[in-house]
């Protein structure tokens, strides 16, 4: 079983490797650049590129900082940040250019690529050194990449808390402007309804005055009206008055004149009594 499967993953390793050359696309490096044995700066230096040279690209590691590339006869792995696409009329880098269109993500072996491509070169022989190299490259960039991860996690917590206390602070800021706003809206219902009430005032002070001078007006047209019922009312009472004196006088004078005959009466009364009792005594004498 496992003499089967051996077989296998060396193939799909190398299909891996080595991507198809549908997948591949040109590019333009940005500066003279060095084409290396592997996607590390330890592995030896095969080709240097010229600055503006075309390079045929097959695939890049995972997040783009390496890439397999072909130069004339050369094939070897340069640094992705100082590649560049032409596209929609412009260079655009690597990393934006893949974002349009997808470029192979492949992985590295130094067995099955050597031996693709290096069997000539001085440094195929120490085939099992550079193993060593990429497997320690690998576990450093693993530390980085854990290192990363961590600074990520640690930057990403930073940036929550600054984010949260953002967050607060614009919270904070939006109650205050609330409340601002609120007061200025108080204030602005206070004005105006000072400014209602004092119109109000004014309208009833207004009002009130047209009210006392169409009193007064109306006073005044009543005043002569007033002073002729005035006039006839007193009129009338001294008539009344004198119609009274007129009926009292001639009771006053019938009073007296009843008086004045009671007393002429008694008056005759009291002489007629003297010349009574005389009488009486005369013939009392002639009784005798």
């Amino acid at each position: 079983m496992r003499r089967y499967l051996l077989p296998i993953a060396a193939a799909l390793l190398a299909s891996a490797a080595l991507p198809s050359a549908a997948a591949a696309a040109n590019a333009e490096v940005t500066t003279d650049l060095n084409m290396r044995a592997g996607p590390s700066t330890n592995f030896p230096v095969v080709e240097v590129i010229p600055d503006d040279g075309n390079v045929t690209v097959h695939g890049c590691v995972s997040g783009y900082g390496w890439c397999d590339v072909t130069w004339r006869s050369a094939r070897g792995w340069v640094y992705g940040d100082y590649l560049r696409y032409f596209y929609s009329n412009r260079y655009i880098p690597l990393t934006e250019y893949a974002t349009i269109v997808d470029v192979p993500i492949v992985t590295f072996s130094v067995d099955t690529y050597w031996d693709s491509y290096y069997r000539s070169r001085p440094w195929y022989g120490r085939r099992a050194y550079w193993r060593d190299v990429w497997r320690d490259n690998r576990r450093d960039n693993r530390a980085e990449r854990r290192e990363d991860r961590r600074d990520d996690r640690v930057d990403r917590r930073r940036d929550r808390r600054e984010d949260k206390a953002e967050r607060r602070e614009e919270r904070r800021d939006a109650k205050q402007d609330r409340r601002r706003e609120n007061r200025a809206e108080k204030r602005q219902d206070r004005r105006e309804n000072k400014a209602e009430r004092r119109e109000k005032r004014r309208d009833a002070a207004k009002t009130d005055r047209r009210r006392e001078n169409r009193a007064e007006r109306r006073q005044q047209r009543r005043q002569p009206t007033a002073e002729r019922r005035q006039q006839r009312r007193d009129a009338r009472v001294e008539r009344r008055r004198e119609n009274r004196v007129e009926r009292r006088q001639p009771r006053r004078e019938n009073r007296v004149e009843r008086r004045q005959q009671r007393r002429d009466m008694s008056s005759q009364r009291r002489e007629r009594a003297p010349r009574a009792a005389r009488g009486q005594g005369r013939g009392r004498g002639r009784d005798g």
